[in-house]
């Protein structure tokens, strides 16, 4: 009566070997329930799969979808059969699993196992072409980051005759590197989702495409009927984008157990067809083919004004230097959002340089409010962006919404317009954070600075620990105050056990203002440099400077059990700091490490000159060989440059602290001082309790020097590397942080025997 019930066991195992895997799927996942599984309808004219998958989009995780599938859909794939080989790279909850398990099965393609949640996915090209695999299913971001690397390489996986791209849209230059790594390939590209089986799909290069706009879809299947409409369910004019309406006798029953969401999302028809509300937003082109512009539930107010997360995203992406990016919102507490931007960077570069960078092309509340630099987007199973993820990491790292107060005198304003004009933002409010509008450590060396040079006041980074707003440091302003010097500072006014932190190379406490908000449990200080901040003397070795922080940290905690964390440079002044407290007898129960720079070291200044003359030598060779005169003359003119630069950047260390320098000439100068320290120490073993935080590729690089001073327990040692996700920079910032902050919530809590936690 064209009704499918899902059988039990002794029916599937009479079952063809397709259809038996497609009901087993559906039956494990029912069964589980205890209750009655539905009838699903389908056309008795029709030669159909019905199976449940359960990733469908919009639904809660873990929710059931009924879907049948025409089996004519495989007539889309011309001429795949015996000799295929395709390999099956996603969950068989995902609709793209599901097809690619039964067709392979109905057809006679042979099917191969890639799990990219598990392998490596920068092993994936070498396994393609181990396997000469034939036939590719993948979202187009994730494709494309494969053929930009085997490009890279200059070698090409010639045995890959089709490519099936879906998921999202793709850009142009996505499909320009694809193209070049699978020479031979057809790529089609496709749209679809679970709750509605495959729509319409398109060979890329087929018909006209347009440059500067998205790669269209192709044409609805005959048998899929669409309508494109605005918020209120009304059909658009032509070539107006609005929201995807998808009818068919295809498309999914509704979501398991789920009847509130099922009604939202979906219409049962007279004619026995249903209709899902897609949630995507599209435009219908001239040719009737489709274009996915993104999702409709992208689009957020802010401040009043309607935000297309998807087009401020496009525009992130084109910015200099910027690789990839995630634009989201967060909600702010009077129920609007928030556009904040995750980026992966090929080059560093500043807040206020990517805002102004945007000013041009973005209306001013669309400008994402933070940046957050990442390593990599993460993706999800399916090879979608993880933008869950991304939008809950902003919320754990941004504040509530200030309420907009404009600065009411002159000094006010005029700290206001500098953190204009840093940070590139508009109308900064009295209540505006320097730092929540985007600054960090560096960029508050410049305001320091500027609040020095324009509005005469000495201020410390210590007093922006206290306060960053904009009327705090106008009440700086108005009673005269200057800068106050500690030689370590309170960072998050905590209770909780201690925990002191030296900051890396040519840094300040500010550095650990993220971590501090982060551990809200732990009273968190950090050490400032002598001679940063104020003039004075700098220390000359790494043990004097271990020495002064332990001498502040006693006066904040006279016994101790002590917890140090020490980030690159700091973290060779942390160590010191362990060691110099183990030999006095003081209890040092943690000793946390930030990628830490722990060179052999050693060596005299004498040696680092001699060496110095030795690269000047040879560059001065290779740059001017020759017997010649002139070779001979331009080689001394060299090397007489070059020893006069190295005097006056000696001159520039022996004078720092002394000489009044601000801003990034401080920093630059304290930065070379610091790196003449770390050559010089020569570290000693540590065998404490020691927690080593970094990068997967920096603990490798780094391991030997690790296990000659901090023996691991697989040695017998208390060491315990931390992987954490970013480049150098990122541990100590938003969000990856919060990884570094969990983990040390983790080591204050360990039982009695103070075993490290796992």
């Amino acid at each position: 009566d064209g009704r499918l019930v899902v059988p039990d066991a002794e029916t599937r195992d009479a079952l063809p070997t397709a259809v038996a895997a497609t009901t087993l799927v559906a039956s494990d996942l029912l069964l589980d329930d205890d209750t009655s599984p539905p009838t699903v309808a389908i056309d008795p004219d029709e030669p159909a799969m019905v199976f449940f998958t359960s990733g469908s989009t919009g639904a809660p995780k873990g929710t059931l979808v009924g879907h049948g599938m025409p089996l004519r859909t495989l007539d889309s794939f011309p001429d795949v059969g015996v000799g295929d080989r395709i390999p099956l790279l996603a969950p068989l909850s995902f609709i793209s699993g599901a097809t690619v398990s039964i067709g392979m099965g109905l057809t006679g393609g042979a099917g191969l196992i890639y799990d990219p949640s598990v392998e490596d996915l920068s092993k994936m090209p070498d396994w393609l072409e181990e396997h000469r695999v034939t036939l590719v299913g993948l979202t187009s971001s994730v494709l494309a980051l494969l053929a930009t690397g085997i490009n890279a390489t200059g070698r090409t996986l010639d045995s890959v005759r089709m490519i099936g791209l879906g998921g999202e849209a793709g850009s142009a230059d996505d499909f320009a590197q694809i193209t070049r790594a699978f020479p031979n390939a057809e790529v089609r590209h496709m749209y679809g989702m679970t709750e509605t089986g495959g729509v319409a799909d398109y060979v890329v290069g087929s018909a006209d495409e347009s440059g500067d706009g998205p790669m269209p879809v192709g044409h609805p299947r005959p048998w899929i009927r669409v309508e494109i409409v605005d918020h209120d369910g009304r059909a658009v004019a032509d070539g107006e984008a609005g929201e995807l309406w998808v009818t068919g006798r295809d498309v999914a029953f509704g979501y398991w157990d789920e009847p509130a969401l099922t009604n939202e999302r979906f219409v049962a028809n007279a004619d026995g067809t249903r209709t899902v509300r897609t949630g995507d937003r599209v435009r219908m082109r001239p040719d009737g083919m489709l274009e996915i512009l993104g999702r409709d539930d992208r689009q957020v107010k802010v401040n009043g004004q309607l935000v297309d997360l998807s087009l401020v995203e496009r525009e992130v992406e084109l910015l200099p230097h910027v690789r990839d990016a995630v634009v989201s919102s967060v909600p702010t507490d009077d129920g609007g959002h928030r556009v904040v931007a995750h980026i992966v960077l090929d080059e560093a570069t500043t807040v206020g340089e990517l805002r102004r960078s945007l000013s041009g092309r973005l209306p001013p509340y669309a400008i994402p409010r933070a940046f957050f630099r990442v390593d990599d987007v993460p993706h999800t199973i399916s090879g979608k962006a993880d933008r869950v993820w991304l939008r809950e990491s902003a919320v754990g790292a941004l504040p509530l919404e200030t309420e907009y107060v404009a600065p009411r005198d002159d000094r006010e304003r005029a700290v206001a317009a500098l953190f204009e004009e840093m940070l590139a933002v508009e109308r900064v409010g009295v209540h505006d954070d320097f730092f929540e509008l985007g600054g960090d450590s560096l960029s508050a060396v410049d305001l320091l600075a500027g609040i020095s040079e324009q509005l005469d006041l000495d201020l410390s980074p210590s007093e922006l620990l206290d306060g960053a707003t904009v009327e705090q440091i106008a009440v700086h302003l108005a009673d005269g105050h200057g800068a106050t010097y500690r030689a370590v500072v309170p960072v998050n006014h905590a209770t909780g056990p201690h925990l002191f932190c030296v900051p890396g190379a040519a840094d300040t406490p500010l550095q650990y203002r993220p971590l501090g908000r982060r551990l809200a449990g732990v009273s968190v200080h950090a050490f400032a440099y002598r001679g940063m901040d104020h003039r004075a003397l700098p220390d000359q070795t790494v043990a004097a400077v271990a020495r002064r922080n332990i001498a502040a940290m006693r006066a904040v905690d006279p016994a101790g059990p002590y917890r140090l964390l020490g980030y690159s440079f700091g973290g060779a002044v942390a160590l010191e700091m362990a060691q110099q407290l183990t030999d006095a007898g003081d209890d040092v129960e943690l000793l946390a490490l930030l990628e830490p720079s722990l060179h052999r070291g050693g060596t005299s200044r004498l040696d680092q000159s001699r060496a110095f003359a030795g690269r000047v030598h040879g560059r001065a060779i290779g740059a001017h060989p020759g017997r010649d005169a002139s070779a001979r003359l331009a080689r001394v003119t060299a090397m007489a440059r070059a020893s006069v630069d190295y005097a006056q950047r000696q001159l520039h260390l022996a004078s720092a602290g002394i000489v009044e320098r601000r801003g990034l000439p401080q920093h630059e100068v304290f930065f070379q001082l610091h790196v003449r320290l770390l050559r010089a120490y020569g570290a000693q073993p540590f065998a404490g309790r020691t927690l080593v935080f970094g990068s997967p590729r920096f603990l490798e690089d780094a391991a030997a020097d690790f296990d000659r001073l901090l023996p691991p327990e697989s040695s017998g040692g208390r060491r315990r590397d931390v992987p954490v996700a970013g480049e150098h920079l990122d541990l100590v910032r938003e969000p990856n942080v919060a990884d570094v902050a969990r983990a040390l919530e983790l080591a204050f809590t360990v039982d009695g025997e103070r075993h490290l936690p796992h």
